[in-house]
């Protein structure tokens, strides 16, 4: 992580802060004053309210797009378009170390790090199931063991670790990236940030996935 804050602080310090308007960390405090717990209450509500309602939009829209994909008649998910996509890009995803299966839950996960585990009981599981797949909680038929038992037999250790740092280390979500556009007020630097993370998350899934390939 500090090799990382280093890299990027190297890659957009010259665009983002020129040196001659480098002047060190300033931080401006607000008078002091009694805390009104009433207002604070009352903001953290509200604020919490609408950062949910956007979250709960952004699985919920994400979860249904790879519901759709993933969908099949005989509920095979070897018969659905999500596969044909998936095997059609594999050969480029296995460069950097992840399955069509754990690409496309990377893919989701660009979207909200919530739709991950949705995606990946719907490509592992053949589960067609519409609400387990948008919200995977403790239904009846999705048994967290099952799926890991599921994504063991599929995949290697050193994929699934490659899959890991990728997730880790891409895009937190579209909202985050939302928050980018509205603090710089700048499509440009918003699609920078987007690339940047992606470009990242798949470079270290590649060294990851090469190295461990070796031990594991």
């Amino acid at each position: 992580m500090p090799l990382k804050i280093i890299i990027v602080s190297k890659v957009f310090s010259r665009k983002l802060a020129q040196k001659n308007t480098r002047s060190g960390m300033i931080m401006e405090l607000p008078p002091y004053h009694k805390a009104h717990w009433k207002h604070i209450i009352k903001e953290a509500f509200f604020k919490s309210w609408d950062i949910f309602k956007r979250a709960l939009g952004t699985v919920t829209l994400v979860a249904i797009l790879f519901y759709v994909l993933s969908f099949s008649k005989d509920g095979n998910v070897d018969n659905s378009l999500l596969y044909r996509i998936g095997t059609f890009i594999e050969p480029v995803t296995k460069f950097f170390g992840m399955g069509w299966q754990t690409f496309m839950a990377f893919i989701s996960g660009a979207f909200a790090k919530e739709a991950v585990l949705g995606t990946l009981n719907a490509v592992f599981m053949d589960d067609n199931s519409l609400m387990e797949a948008t919200f995977f909680s403790k239904t009846a038929s999705t048994d967290t063991a099952l799926l890991g038992t599921a994504i063991s037999s599929a995949i290697s250790p050193a994929e699934a670790l490659a899959f890991m740092f990728a997730t880790t280390f891409h895009i937190p979500c579209i909202m985050a990236l939302s928050t980018t556009y509205k603090e710089s007020h700048s499509l440009k630097w918003t699609v920078k940030v987007a690339l940047f993370y992606i470009c990242n998350a798949l470079i270290l899934s590649f060294i990851v996935y090469h190295i461990a390939s070796i031990f594991m």
